[in-house]
């Protein structure tokens, strides 16, 4: 199911972006902040994916009437659920 889900393809990429822009860092994976940047920042990038598509930004005004407080699919990106 990963490879279907649209949030989660754009999450792996943003990774991909971050890895081409600044590399690996020698000390591997479990230095510092390096970690959680690369999670937050791909989170950012799977969201903006999301935000760009019309029909996307459709359906999530439609489901939550504009309340964007609400559960709604900006606040659950990348969870496999089959009800969105």
């Amino acid at each position: 199911p990963y490879a279907l889900n649209f949030d989660v393809i754009a999450h792996e990429v943003g990774h991909a972006i971050l890895f081409s822009l600044f590399g690996t860092p020698a000390g591997g994976l479990t230095q510092g902040d390096f970690g959680p940047f690369h999670e937050a920042s791909s989170d950012l990038v799977s969201l903006l994916s999301f935000l760009n598509f019309d029909s996307g930004m459709d359906r999530l005004l439609r489901h939550c009437d504009g309340n964007l407080l609400v559960l709604n699919e900006l606040n659950r990106i990348a969870e496999l659920t089959g009800d969105r």
